[in-house]
């Protein structure tokens, strides 16, 4: 019997053991989980990026396409080649580079910061908010509703465009899909106050 009592000693002792190890990793991952969504959250556009205080010299391409996260000299989250193609193409409203930068923050978080459900959920949402920033400001410039839906689609295909330049990206967008999953979409709000902004 003593024999018997000691094999149920130690089966219940391996499933504590492995409870209390799960247990660790699911609090792990959810930390993890939860510094990424905190990440994600943070990173907003400025109005020193808005008006170029601060932009980057120009990277090496090939370097630049060699890995899915690009450049980022200035270290404000948006690849460099896509910041300067924005400021080529807009150099003299800051109301469309607002809404543009905005939206790639948020496509450079879709391809460097998913990695689960949750973390997915938060990129849809900055997302949603980038594209009703891009969506307010066609509604502001256009009188027409079929302008307002062709030029708001016409900036998301850019920034769209500039961000997932390469195959690796383009693939790494369609990796994640695998994550989505449904959400309750907010309001959209800008990263900056467009009315604030001088054209």
């Amino acid at each position: 019997i003593w024999k018997v009592l000691r094999i149920i000693y130690v089966i219940i002792l391996i499933i504590f053991l492995g409870f209390i190890v799960a247990g660790f990793y699911r609090f792990a991952d959810y930390s993890k989980t939860q510094q990424a969504v905190d990440f994600i959250n943070s990173k907003k556009i400025t109005l020193f990026d808005v008006f170029g205080n601060n932009l980057p010299p120009k990277p090496d391409q090939t370097l630049n396409d060699s890995t899915i996260a690009g450049i980022d000299a200035n270290n404000n989250f948006i690849r460099d080649d896509v910041e300067l193609a924005i400021f080529e193409k807009y150099p003299n409203s800051a109301k469309i580079r607002a809404v543009e930068l905005q939206y790639a923050i948020e496509l450079q978080n879709e391809l460097t910061s998913i990695f689960n459900n949750n973390t997915w959920i938060a990129v849809a949402k900055n997302e949603n908010n980038g594209i009703s920033c891009i969506v307010d400001l066609s509604f502001d410039n256009y009188k027409d509703i079929i302008s307002q839906i062709d030029k708001s689609k016409e900036w998301q295909k850019e920034v769209e465009n500039l961000v997932f330049s390469t195959d690796l990206r383009i693939n790494k967008r369609r990796e994640i899909k695998k994550y989505e999953t449904s959400y309750v979409v907010g309001d959209g709000e800008c990263d900056i106050e467009l009315s604030s902004l001088p054209n």
